[in-house]
C-alpha cells in the first residue's frame, strides 16, 4: 500500500510516507501490510511510477477528491485507482485526525487493518478516521457533559489467529449483515425468524421462516469476497450460491476476481478467513441480501451451478416447497441437530444423492433407453 498526499507548498509535488521508524511503519507491520517508503517531494511522474502497483492509496491530506480530479488521467494506471481502493483521513474531520487520533491507538490499528482487509472479521468495526472516498464523512461527536466519560472509537477485541474452524459450514458468518424492512441493518447473529430481510436489489422485502444453519458459536471457514457492493466484503461459505450479473446462481468457489455479481458489483479480491457463527436464513423467495450482495439461501451439494442439468437454485427452492407451505400455515417446528443443520432438511440423504449424480444420470439413461426398447418391441409385435 501507499500512504501519500499531494501539497503545492515548493512548487508541488507527491509526499509518500519516507523513512521507517514511525508510527505508519508500525501500523502496517501489525496488520501485514507492506508498506511502500520513498522520500519527498515527487512529481506526477515519479510518483505513478513509484506507486502504480500498491492495492491501496491512503491519502493523509483533505484534498484527495480534488487531486483525482485535477489528475485523472495520469492517475487511471494506478492499481488502487482502478479498483477503487481509496481511502483518506476524513472519517470524523480533519480536527478529529489532528485531535482525537491521538488517544485512539486501537482505533487507528483497527482502521488500517480494515483498510488493507486484515482485520479480524469475529469484531468487525467501524472505521472511525480512514475513510473510503465513496463514503460521507461522519459528523464529529458533541460535547454535551465534559464531565463525562470519553467514548472511545475502537472495537472489542478478540485474539487474532486463535480460532481454527471447527466444522463444515454451508452458510454466512454471524458478523455478516442483512437489511430489514424498517430501514435499520442487523448482524445475522441478531437475526430471528420472522423478520422481514431485504431479498432482492430493487428493496424487495420477503419473510425468514426458517434456518437451514444455525449454530451461533462455531468457527467456520469462509471466503471473503470484496466488491464494490460495500467496503466490507461478504463472508460466504465455498458451497453456498450467490448470483452473477446474469441472474444465474453459482457456489461461491466458483467465481473470480473481475466476475461481475447480481446489482453490476465487480469483484476486486478473494481471500479465505475463518469467522465466528453459521447462519443460512431461509425466505419464502429463495434469496437474501447479505453484506448488500443477492445471495441464494442454498448450497449447492455438487459444487456446481447444476444438478442432473437442471438448475441447481430451481431444484433446491422446488425441494423445500413442502416446508414453506407448513410453514405459511403455521405448522413447522424449528429445531436443530449438534452441528446446527436444521432437523427437517435431509443433509444425509441430500449429500448422498449429490455425491452418486453421475450414477443417477446413468441410471436414468438406461432407464430411459430400456423403456423406448419396450415401447419399440410392443409396437413391432402389433404388426
Amino acid at each position: 500500500m501507499v500512504w501519500a498526499s499531494y501539497s503545492t507548498w515548493n512548487g508541488g509535488g507527491f509526499y509518500p510516507a519516507g523513512t521507517c521508524p514511525n508510527y505508519y511503519c508500525e501500523l502496517a507491520t501489525a496488520c501485514g501490510a507492506e508498506l511502500l517508503l520513498k522520500n519527498g517531494p515527487l512529481n506526477l511522474t515519479e510518483f505513478v511510477d513509484f506507486a502504480k502497483d500498491a492495492d491501496v492509496w491512503l491519502y493523509s491530506g483533505t484534498n484527495f477528491e480534488t487531486v483525482l480530479n485535477d489528475f485523472e488521467d495520469e492517475l487511471s494506471v494506478m492499481k488502487s485507482v482502478q479498483n477503487n481502493e481509496l481511502f483518506d483521513i476524513m472519517g470524523h474531520g480533519e480536527d478529529a485526525w489532528y485531535n482525537e487520533r491521538k488517544v485512539e491507538p486501537d482505533a487507528i490499528l483497527e482502521d488500517f487493518c480494515h483498510m488493507v482487509g486484515t482485520e479480524n472479521v469475529n469484531s468487525p468495526h467501524i472505521p472511525a478516521f480512514f475513510r473510503h472516498i465513496d463514503n460521507p464523512e461522519m459528523s464529529p461527536g458533541q460535547c454535551n457533559d465534559q464531565s463525562s466519560s470519553y467514548l472511545n472509537l475502537g472495537s472489542y477485541c478478540e485474539p487474532i489467529g486463535m480460532m481454527e474452524p471447527e466444522t463444515p459450514v454451508y452458510c454466512f458468518s454471524g458478523v455478516s449483515t442483512v437489511n430489514l424492512e424498517d430501514g435499520t441493518t442487523l448482524a445475522l447473529k441478531n437475526l430471528k425468524i420472522g423478520d422481514r430481510v431485504q431479498v432482492t436489489n430493487d428493496g424487495k422485502f420477503d419473510e425468514v421462516y426458517s434456518f437451514g444453519h444455525y449454530e451461533p458459536d462455531s468457527v467456520g471457514a469462509y471466503l471473503s469476497i470484496h466488491s464494490a457492493a460495500s467496503a466490507t466484503p461478504i463472508l460466504i461459505s465455498a458451497l453456498h450460491m450467490l448470483f452473477l450479473d446474469n441472474a444465474k446462481a453459482v457456489p461461491a468457489s466458483s467465481v473470480n476476481v473481475g466476475d461481475i455479481l447480481l446489482g453490476g458489483h465487480t469483484i476486486t479480491k478473494i481471500k479465505n478467513v475463518n469467522a465466528k457463527g453459521a447462519f443460512a436464513p431461509f425466505t419464502y423467495s429463495g434469496t437474501v441480501v447479505v453484506d448488500n450482495i443477492v445471495a441464494s439461501n442454498y448450497v449447492s451439494l455438487t459444487g456446481r451451478s447444476t444438478f442432473l442439468g437442471m438448475d441447481m437454485q430451481f431444484v433446491a427452492h422446488t425441494v423445500v416447497a413442502a416446508r414453506r407451505l407448513l410453514c405459511r400455515l403455521n405448522t413447522c417446528d424449528e429445531q436443530y441437530n449438534k452441528e446446527g443443520i436444521a432437523t427437517w432438511i435431509p443433509f444425509e440423504i441430500f449429500s448422498l444423492i449429490a455425491s452418486h449424480e453421475s450414477s443417477i444420470s446413468l441410471f436414468a439413461v438406461v432407464v430411459g433407453a430400456a423403456i423406448m426398447f419396450l415401447r419399440r418391441t410392443k409396437a413391432l409385435n402389433k404388426m
